[in-house]
């Protein structure tokens, strides 16, 4: 499958890998355990010298992995900002 290109001001990037969902579907949730796992994920690609591109779309996450809650596109959309993730915008779609 070939990962879409993006586009961050006037520069149109081509990530190496696309992050698909994400996200915590037991018990321990808010706990911190997707913050550990992206963590982990985050380091592989850095380790690899690598980008990675990514969709906040919370409202299809809970529905295809039968969510009852999470957070929302702006609170999804700060997360990964604080894992050093670039939005153009108000554009969801974000790179790394």
């Amino acid at each position: 499958m070939l990962v879409p290109k993006i586009l961050i001001g006037l520069i149109e990037l081509t990530p190496d890998i696309e992050l698909d969902f994400i996200g915590n579907i037991s018990k321990y949730k808010s706990k911190g355990a997707a913050s550990k796992e992206l963590d982990k994920i985050l380091k592989e690609v850095d380790s690899r010298n690598m980008s990675m591109t990514l969709n906040v779309d919370s409202v299809s996450a809970m529905k295809n992995n039968k969510l009852t809650s999470g957070l929302s596109d702006t609170d999804l959309k700060k997360w990964y900002e604080r894992k050093g993730c670039i939005f153009e915008r108000d554009s969801l779609p974000g790179y790394r």
